[in-house]
């Protein structure tokens, strides 16, 4: 994982069988990551995640609708050209996982 500069990652949230755009912007020198999947009628409520880097990986905390939740995954590729992670809630009807690729 690099120690300087940021990135911005595209990919996809799912929930279910629905699949929404997801965002992340990470700032590797601040070790900082936020993400958004997007929500729709199919997919629900949107998802906003805020955390912290750890290692070669991340975990924080989760919000979509009224719940709070958490969000942990892990970068992929020798220069973290990938993430993937999962976000849980205490309704499990809510949880979603998320893959994205750093856009250069």
């Amino acid at each position: 994982v690099p120690t300087q500069g940021s990135a911005t990652y595209t990919g996809s949230g799912i929930r279910g069988s629905s699949v929404a755009d997801a965002t992340f912007n990470v700032d590797f020198a601040a070790k900082t990551i936020k993400g958004n999947v997007s929500g729709d009628s199919a997919f629900g409520s949107a998802i906003a995640m805020q955390g912290n880097i750890e290692g070669g990986g991340f975990k924080g905390s989760a919000q979509t609708g009224s719940q709070t939740g958490t969000f942990v995954g892990h970068f992929n590729g020798p220069q973290a050209e990938e993430l993937g992670g999962i976000a849980q809630f205490a309704d499990a009807k809510m949880d979603a996982a998320f893959g994205a690729t750093a856009q250069k």
